[in-house]
């Protein structure tokens, strides 16, 4: 069964997944756990492994891209998958 992609948001999931992220990368940068120590918080190591992970996945995306369209996704679907508006800046 193929599930039709949403568009991307913002939830409680996507918050605690980018969270565990950040931990675990953290973790395996051998840095307190960034978040959820109060004892040990650092919000530069916070900043720090976030930015790190959102330049991870701006490269990510390329090859996500030509992979959607590998897989027969048209230009207006992987807009929409990006959460970009198709409409053409000429448009009225």
């Amino acid at each position: 069964m193929t599930m039709t992609p949403q568009r991307p948001r913002t939830d409680a999931d996507s918050l605690k997944a980018l969270h565990h992220a950040i931990e675990t990368l953290g973790r395996r940068r051998g840095r307190p756990r960034p978040l959820t120590d109060p004892h040990h918080y650092d919000p530069a190591d916070a900043l720090c492994l976030t930015q790190s992970l959102i330049l991870q996945a701006d490269h990510l995306l390329p090859e996500l891209v030509a992979d959607a369209y590998d897989h027969g996704y048209t230009h207006p679907e992987i807009h929409a998958f990006l959460g970009l508006d198709h409409t053409p800046y000429w448009a009225p």
